[in-house]
């Protein structure tokens, strides 16, 4: 469970300074909301709140995991599947966020191409579908844990 949420919650910092350099290689980012920055992708007044709500219920469940799993399980009734839900919960939000942060990226790269500096995208991009892939491995083997211990 605990590298469920290493691998889904743990590179989230790391990953979004490398999507934030992404952006920064062409959009001017100003003081106010993202979707509102100029140039910014078309379809971003839906996909950043979503993909925010996603990296907070990512790391939620992230924390709920390391209280079901670490020294607060005294005080936690006993409920064997807890930790393999929430774990699995958060690689599925880690998931819909870079889901998320690629249908962005699509969008941009469909409405103005060869605007984004390759090398930033391509380091980000990686990354990302490295955490998916991972994640949702992780993801696979909590429910099939969680489906053998209900």
């Amino acid at each position: 469970m605990r590298p469920t949420i290493v691998t889904a919650a743990g590179p989230g910092l790391p990953f979004g300074l490398l999507w934030a350099s992404a952006a920064a290689s062409h959009i001017a980012i100003r003081h106010a909301p993202p979707w509102q920055w100029a140039g910014a992708p078309p379809g971003s007044p839906a996909a950043f709140p979503l993909a925010l709500a996603a990296i907070l219920v990512t790391a939620w469940a992230a924390l709920l995991t390391v209280a079901a799993t670490g020294p607060l399980t005294r005080w936690l009734p006993a409920r064997p599947g807890l930790a393999l839900t929430t774990a699995a919960i958060s690689g599925f939000a880690a998931m819909a966020a870079d889901m998320t942060i690629f249908a962005l990226l699509g969008s941009k790269l469909a409405s103005t191409p060869g605007t984004l500096a390759p090398i930033p995208v391509t380091a980000a991009a990686i990354a990302s579908l490295t955490r998916f892939t991972l994640s949702r491995r992780a993801t696979q083997r909590c429910l099939a844990a969680r489906a053998s211990v209900a």
